[in-house]
């Protein structure tokens, strides 16, 4: 604020500027003697209505030094009687009615006398005092000094005056009043009707009754107006009548004191539209937003907040940030302040609040430090969203899910189990069945129980395909499988699933082509896989390619990965059903005419065996044009694959 004037020792310069005291000089000069001399005191005053600043003009007002008022309540100087209309006129500034009719009351000089003064109220809004109400005292008892500051600090402080008396056809401007209308100086009185027009004219009537007012019964006036600039446009500007009264209290002149507030008006209705812009967001947000102070006390709980807890903000404002926040997660508000004061970025905390009815709220929040201009924290704002619905729902997929896997693996230990007990008998099934298609210890006797005994070989052998195959896919899903790598020849493991497929090619007159590259090297991989992956491919080429067809194998290298390929010439497959197929137990057809005998798992298992050697299986059909199923594998299994998937 305003630095300790000088002593009545101190060098000032005199009002012509010389060599020994140039112009600036006497410009810093004559303004400390202004506010050193200056009748009206003013005073910064915080939310608690407690004295932070005094001007000089303390001591010359009521007697007391500076230091003697800082730290006081400003009601402990006013007159008992006067307590409730002070204290009344202060809270309606606060609470944010305007300031327009100063408030008149007296104060307890240091000599016990009481003072009658006028004060008008405004808000700081810079920082570091903003929010503070500024002060300024006016004593009203000795109008005849306060004409002479007017008259001689207007420069100073950017006003302008003037005086009518009552006995003069015009008023007289001040040098101030005409700079502040950018017009030049005029000598004498301006012409009234001129005076007058300057005024808007939504403002003329108004103006022209405080004035007849305060001259038929003396009092003084403070009113907000507009005036017209030079230029023609209208300044805001705040009007201070005093009745100037000779030594028998009868009015003598009207003296005005016009201050240019535009600017000031401006930036006002500027913030207090972004303030309304803001409130009605914070009104209307259904998050909580709150603010905290540097030691962590609440000093804002938007309606959101108080709904999300369950209570007024009375119970709120005032109180830490852990006060209401679940123990066990306290540790993690704390960190916020921590990172706050070390001046590190803020993380997204979620957290659990206490609800006034005692049950847990999740939240999610995100914070912002603020700090101020010694890059020392001032406050904290927090943004918390609740998220208890999605923190059920995430439990409930969670158990879900968890339920889900656990059926999973007791489906899948369940069939492992069943598959190994199904083999035992059926191997004997297959055996004898076997032994009595050879006649191996003497004839059957009828060509019925040969016939019997071959279908009952064959649908043991399709049985324990089927077995075999759950067994596997079971395993696979389990993640048992054990994937053998060995050094193998893609054409001896192809000559081998050929074998065990052509007679059913030669019974349907199909014709299988093969076509490896003879330069194709050994690949790491599982034989026993490979082999049932290319058992399974021909499989299906040949049941679903009618008589007379014909299947292709191919095989060629494709830099580190072999790419094998079996194309058939069959009934191909519907562009909708091709996505499902590597699924298990999925078929292409499900009408009865065109479905052939199988589980569906011929294709899941191809992919599964493909995806655990790090390939890659595609699909290639159309309906009545075949079908291409094509799968990658690499050349040499990288460390990275497991042995067990």
């Amino acid at each position: 604020m305003t630095d300790a004037l000088p002593s009545g020792n101190a060098s000032i310069c005199t009002p012509t500027a010389t060599d020994d005291c140039p112009q600036g000089a006497h410009d810093v000069s004559l303004a400390a003697l202004l506010l050193a001399h200056q009748r009206d005191v003013t005073l910064l005053i915080d939310n608690d209505a407690r004295i932070n600043y005094a001007s000089p003009s303390v001591r010359t007002l009521a007697g007391y030094a500076a230091e003697d008022v800082i730290g006081e309540e400003m009601l402990s100087f006013v007159h008992p009687d006067d307590t409730d209309l002070t204290a009344g006129g202060y809270l309606r500034f606060t609470n944010g009615h305007e300031n327009d009719e100063p408030i008149q009351f007296r104060i307890r000089t240091a000599d016990g006398y009481w003072l009658w003064c006028e004060s008008r109220l405004s808000k700081m809004i810079d920082a570091p005092y903003e929010g503070f109400t500024v002060v300024n005292l006016r004593e009203i008892e000795h109008l005849q000094r306060l004409r002479t500051h007017i008259r001689t600090g207007e420069f100073a402080v950017g006003i302008g005056s003037w005086r009518w008396g009552l006995n003069e056809a015009a008023p007289e401007w001040s040098d101030g009043l005409f700079a502040l209308l950018g017009q030049e100086r005029q000598p004498g009185p301006v012409d009234v009707d001129e005076a007058h027009s300057l005024w808007h004219p939504d403002d003329q009537t108004r103006l022209v009754a405080l004035i007849s007012e305060a001259l038929e019964n003396p009092h003084n006036f403070d009113t907000v107006a507009r005036i017209r600039h030079k230029n023609g446009h209208y300044l805001i500007v705040r009007l201070y009548g005093y009745v100037e009264a000779n030594s028998k209290g009868k009015p003598v002149a009207l003296i005005g004191v016009v201050h240019d507030i535009t600017s000031q008006r401006k930036a006002e209705e500027a913030l207090r539209e972004s303030e309304r812009h803001y409130r009605l967001i914070v009104d209307q947000a259904s998050d909580m937003i709150a603010r905290f102070d540097a030691v962590g006390r609440c000093t804002f709980m938007s309606p959101g907040g108080c709904a999300i807890l369950g209570r007024d903000p009375s119970d709120i404002i005032g109180q830490g940030p852990l006060r209401f926040v679940h123990p066990d997660d306290r540790d993690d508000i704390a960190k916020i302040y921590e990172h706050a004061q070390q001046g590190q970025d803020q993380p997204n905390v979620v957290y659990r609040a206490v609800h006034k009815d005692g049950h847990s709220v999740w939240l999610e929040a995100s914070s912002r430090p603020i700090y101020d201009d010694e890059e020392q924290l001032r406050e904290i704002i927090i943004i918390a969203r609740d998220i208890s619905e999605r923190k059920a729902t995430e439990d409930h997929l969670r158990a879900a899910r968890e339920k889900a896997e656990a059926a999973n693996r007791t489906k899948s230990r369940f069939l492992a189990n069943m598959s190994h007990e199904l083999r035992t008998p059926l191997n004997a099934v297959i055996g004898f069945s076997d032994i009595m298609c050879e006649e191996m210890f003497g004839e059957l006797g009828s060509e019925k129980y040969k016939d019997y005994s071959r279908l009952i070989r064959e649908s043991g052998h399709f049985l324990l395909d089927l077995i075999t195959d759950i067994l596997d896919m079971s395993k696979i899903e389990a993640g048992k499988y054990e994937l053998y790598l060995e050094d193998i020849r893609l054409d001896a493991v192809a000559d081998a699933a050929l074998l065990l497929v052509h007679q059913r090619a030669k019974d349907k007159q199909l014709t299988i082509s093969v076509d490896i590259d003879p330069e194709l090297p050994v690949i790491t991989a599982d034989e026993r896989a490979v082999k049932q992956i290319l058992l399974n491919l021909l499989s299906n080429a040949i049941k679903f390619t009618p008589k007379n067809g014909a299947i292709a194998l191919t095989a060629i290298q494709q830099e580190d990965m072999v790419q094998i390929t079996v194309r058939d010439t069959g009934i191909g497959i519907a562009p909708d059903a091709v996505p499902r197929l590597a699924r298990p137990f999925e078929q292409a057809r499900s009408d009865a005419a065109l479905a052939q005998a199988g589980t569906g798992l011929g294709l899941a298992l191809v992919k599964s065996f493909v995806t655990l050697h790090g390939g890659e299986l595609s699909i290639d059909s159309a309906l009545g044009n075949g079908t291409a199923v094509t799968f990658t594998l690499p050349l040499n299994q990288p460390s990275s694959v497991a042995q067990t998937a």
